[in-house]
C-alpha cells in the first residue's frame, strides 16, 4: 500500500456512516482527509486549505455531485475528484466524467479499486520529472515507446501539456493512460481480458507482465503514439504491434450494466472523456479526438 502522509483528501456524502467509513479508510492507508456532509461545506473546506483529491457522493440533497464538480472547476482548481455512484444513476456518472471527474466509485466500495485509484493519481504527480525521457524519444510528432508504464505515463503528461489549466486536461490524459495501457497488455503483450481480470483478482498482474515482457518476441515490441495539434483539437493515434483485436464486440456503453462490468470499462471512459474514438479495420491502432 501507498503511505503518502502529506495528501489530504476532502470526503463528501450526506450519510455520516459513508464519510466515516471512508476517513477510516483514509487513515489507514497513511492518508490525512476532512469530510463534508454538503456540496456547500465542501465548498467552504476548499477555500480555506488544500486538498490533493476529493471523493464526492453523486446523489445528495442541494448540490449533488455533478453540481459540486462544476463549482469545483469555476473556482479555477485542479485538484482531482472522483465521483461515488451505484446503480441507476448512468447518465449523470457518465456527465460527470465529461466534465472532469478522474473516475468514479461503485457502491458498495470496492477499496482495492479506490487504493490503486489514488495510487494512480498521486503516482503521475511524482512522475512528472520524467518529461526528458519522455522527449528523447518524440520524432516528428511520435513517440515511440516501449513497454514501460513509466515512460507511457511520461509521453502521455507531456502530449496532453498544453491542457494544463483546462478542466479537460485530467480526462484527456486518462483517457490516453487508458489507450497506451491496452496497447502494452492487450496488444504488445497479448494478455487477454479474462486473463487479466483473473490475473488481478490472484494478485498475479505484474507477475504475468513480466513473464510476457521477458519473451523478447513481445517485450521489444514498440507502441507508437503520435499527437496532431490543431487551433481548437488534439488528435492522438496510440498503435501497438499486436494481432489487434475486433472492437465491434466491445460492450455496449448505452446499457447501463456495463458501466460496472470490467470488461470494457476503460473503453467506456475513453468514450466519456473524448469527442471521437475509432480504430483501423485490424484494431491494433485507435484514434481518439477532443
Amino acid at each position: 500500500m501507498m503511505k503518502e502522509h502529506a495528501k489530504r483528501i476532502l470526503i463528501v456524502d450526506d450519510e455520516e456512516a459513508v464519510r466515516t467509513v471512508l476517513a477510516n479508510f483514509m487513515s489507514r492507508e497513511g492518508f490525512e482527509s476532512d469530510c463534508a456532509a454538503s456540496g456547500d461545506e465542501a465548498i467552504r473546506l476548499l477555500e480555506t486549505r488544500r486538498y490533493d483529491f476529493v471523493i464526492t457522493d453523486l446523489m445528495m440533497p442541494g448540490d449533488d455531485g455533478l453540481e459540486l464538480l462544476q463549482r469545483i472547476r469555476a473556482m479555477n482548481s485542479d485538484v482531482p475528484v472522483a465521483i461515488m455512484t451505484g446503480f441507476g444513476t448512468l447518465d449523470r456518472t457518465i456527465e460527470a466524467l465529461r466534465r472532469g471527474a478522474v473516475d468514479f466509485i461503485e457502491k458498495p466500495f470496492d477499496f482495492n479499486h479506490i487504493s490503486q485509484l489514488l495510487y494512480k493519481v498521486f503516482e503521475r504527480q511524482r512522475r512528472e520529472a520524467g518529461y526528458s525521457e519522455a522527449l528523447a524519444l518524440l520524432v516528428s510528432g511520435t513517440f515511440v515507446l516501449p513497454n514501460d508504464p513509466v515512460v507511457l505515463e511520461s509521453a502521455a503528461r507531456l502530449a496532453t501539456k498544453r491542457l494544463e489549466g483546462t478542466h479537460s486536461h485530467d480526462g484527456v490524459y486518462l483517457a490516453l493512460i487508458e489507450c497506451l495501457t491496452n496497447a502494452m497488455e492487450h496488444g504488445n503483450l497479448e494478455i487477454g481480458q479474462e486473463e487479466k481480470i483473473n490475473a488481478v483478482s490472484a494478485g498475479a498482474l505484474d507477475e504475468l507482465k513480466r513473464s510476457r515482457l521477458a519473451d523478447p518476441a513481445l517485450g521489444n515490441r514498440k507502441i507508437f503514439l503520435t499527437m496532431e495539434a490543431r487551433d481548437d483539437s488534439l488528435r492522438f493515434t496510440v498503435r501497438d504491434e499486436g494481432k489487434g483485436f475486433d472492437y465491434r464486440n466491445l460492450p455496449d456503453p448505452t446499457e447501463a450494466e456495463n458501466l460496472f462490468n470490467a470488461s470494457g470499462r476503460g473503453v467506456l471512459l475513453v468514450r466519456c472523456y473524448m469527442d471521437e474514438v475509432s480504430w483501423n479495420d485490424k484494431g491494433n491502432e485507435i484514434t481518439i479526438l477532443k
